[in-house]
């Protein structure tokens, strides 16, 4: 770390521009934290005449005006974080992956980046030059950076942000099956206007969009929208043609017949235009255009270091105006021949009372977790019901944020991978928190959902209404179900009975669930855990199963767990207790597995011991 004031605030402060999201069009942009006092962050990106980035300068060196006032800099941090060379290797054992999610502030040095691959404007045979491209960004970032990919015509092959670079590389790989047959409505406008609304809601000092493909040759102001959104909330977006330097007027693409001049003429025109509007979109949104490049891996290591040699400068605005409105923004620096790249404004807070209600509904509109309320969730199938599955969704609160006789304002929404509403719904639970043994009851609520067989993404807002404060959690949750003739396990569920923690369920998930769920995967060694499971198939089939206990690094042999079982009909609920004395500190993973005459299913959790 460089220069600084002082240490830069905690990001709840923040005012940073939230537009919405079409799950919740029509209603107003609002900032995602909102405050006494204003405060304004911007992420400034300084080059010089070759390109390179500057990274010595001081906070004396930059000049902030706001509607041409000079602003005083209240902090300054000089952020540089080295492009790395992290392993991919993707045929190594998965770990058993949390289900449970929560709201956590994003680490100070971790980045936001969406890596928008526009397989319309590729070809099958771009597939090694795409994947090379794509695995040398992931190589380069840090282990904090949170990273989504989607592509244009299929969201359902990508993936939402995850630290986990694995799962990224995953998505990437998708792009075979993505170029090979593009289908439905899906526009490169449609797609980069839903990514600049979902990152806007992102809490990290630096967001970026990286766009990835050869371009298009639509007009110039057929983006008009995705530019403005850009400039209200800060985001620049990269351009990368991941095929390099090519030679369009060899005419590949044409047989022998038709390699006459006229035609070699219009591929060397629409090449043109493709790289325009590849250079367009980066000018237009504060990014670079990396086209036209023999060396894309240079490419990339250009892109990454400019994004990790960035500037944090914040200030309290002169004349603040709660007004709703665009505020823009200048800075400067002082030494000659620099380039400065950083957000052009912000959009205020609008200074207008709104319910409670209305604020949980509207925190559903951020594209990204987050929140002053303190939250973990998971959500687990347990019962279909038609084409639907009740779905169990658990939420752990932070004690801190109620009182005794607290009400809490649950509001959901599950979202297909094209943002369209599929099912929402929203409940107000009391819980008389009182006192633990450690300082004030945490709060589980627990409640059943019912959702459409799909592929969804659930998003959860909570507010305490005593302090006015709200946390949102997003669960990705895949409820299509497998084929009649075939078993399906749940995963798989754990309880613990903890005096300070208040318990609440809904009727509905008392008769189905025998004991409240905990969202906790850490448990002392002198606790029981409850544990439950459900199998579902074809009636005449009765699986066996088997339920074991393994420690990860494999330091304790693999031990069975005695379960017993109840079936109605084709459902087989399974139930364990599992003490944790006999076993040692450490991490382990708890199978069910569910064998049927002609394949078998299992369900990994994994907790730790301390």
């Amino acid at each position: 770390m460089g220069n600084r004031i002082r240490r830069l605030r905690r990001p709840s402060i923040v005012i940073t521009v939230v537009l919405l999201n079409a799950a919740v069009a029509g209603q107003q942009p609002r900032p995602t934290f909102s405050a006494t006092t204003a405060y304004v962050r911007l992420d400034v990106v300084v080059t010089d005449a070759e390109g390179r980035p500057v990274t010595d300068l001081a906070a004396t060196d930059f000049k902030v005006y706001e509607r041409g006032q000079r602003q005083a800099i209240a902090d300054f941090e000089s952020v540089r974080i080295a492009a790395q060379l992290r392993p991919l290797d993707l045929s190594m054992p998965d770990a058993v992956e949390s289900e449970v999610v929560g709201n956590a502030a994003p680490a100070a040095r971790s980045r936001a980046i969406v890596l928008v691959v526009d397989e319309y404007s590729l070809k099958p045979e771009d597939i090694v030059p795409v994947q090379r491209a794509l695995t040398t960004v992931l190589q380069g970032l840090a282990v904090e950076d949170h990273v989504a990919l989607t592509y244009v015509s299929r969201s359902d092959l990508g993936q939402d942000f995850t630290t986990d670079i694995r799962r990224i590389a995953r998505a990437a790989a998708n792009f075979k099956t993505a170029v090979g047959a593009p289908s439905g409505s899906r526009g490169l406008t449609f797609v980069l206007r839903n990514v600049m609304r979902t990152i806007a809601a992102a809490r990290h000092a630096r967001r970026v969009v990286v766009l990835i493909g050869r371009g298009g040759a639509g007009p110039d102001d057929y983006l008009k929208e995705v530019f403005r959104l850009s400039k209200e909330i800060g985001v620049p977006i990269y351009t990368l043609d991941p095929t390099g330097l090519v030679a369009p007027e060899l005419g590949f693409e044409l047989s022998l017949e038709q390699q006459t001049p006229a035609n070699r003429a219009a591929l060397d025109k629409r090449r043109v235009a493709q790289q325009h509007s590849l250079r367009m979109i980066a000018s237009n949104t504060g990014g670079q255009a990396f086209v036209n490049r023999w060396d894309v891996d240079r490419s990339v290591e250009e892109l990454l270091t400019e994004n990790g040699s960035y500037y944090v400068i914040g200030y309290y605005p002169a004349r603040y105006q709660a007004d709703g409105r665009f505020h823009p923004v200048r800075v400067e620096v002082d030494r000659p021949g620099l380039l400065v790249r950083a957000r052009p404004g912000y959009i205020s807070h609008r200074d207008a009372a709104s319910s409670r209600a209305t604020a949980v509904v509207r925190s559903l509109a951020d594209g990204l977790p987050g929140g002053d309320l303190l939250l973990s969730a998971l959500a687990v199938p347990l019962a279909r019901s038609g084409k639907h599955v009740r779905t169990l969704l658990a939420l752990d609160l932070d004690g801190s944020a109620g009182s005794a006789g607290d009400a809490f304002e649950v509001a959901w929404l599950a979202l297909d991978g094209d943002a369209r509403v599929r099912a929402s719904g929203q409940r107000t639970f009391n819980a008389a928190m009182g006192q633990g043994r450690d300082g004030p009851r945490r709060v589980s609520i627990a409640e059943l959902l019912l959702l459409p067989a799909e592929r969804l993404t659930l998003r959860v807002a909570v507010s305490s209404r005593p302090q006015s404060i709200v946390g949102t959690v997003h669960l990705p949750v895949d409820l299509r179900t497998a084929g009649r003739d075939e078993i399906e396990v749940s995963p798989i569920v754990l309880g613990l009975a903890r005096t300070e923690r208040r318990h609440v369920m809904t009727e509905d998930a008392k008769q189905l669930l025998p004991f409240a769920p905990a969202t906790e995967r850490i448990f002392r060694n002198d606790e029981v855990l409850s544990i439950f499971a459900r199998i579902v198939g074809p009636q005449e089939v009765q699986p066996q199963i088997e339920l074991h206990l393994e420690r990860q690094d494999g330091a304790i042999p693999r031990m069975p767990v005695i379960a017993r079982s109840a079936a109605t009909g084709n459902v087989i609920d399974v139930q364990a207790s599992l003490p944790l004395a006999n076993l040692g500190t450490g991490r382990y993973v708890l199978e069910l597995r569910a064998s049927g005459p002609a394949h078998e299913r299992r369900s990994r959790v994994s907790f730790e011991i301390r």
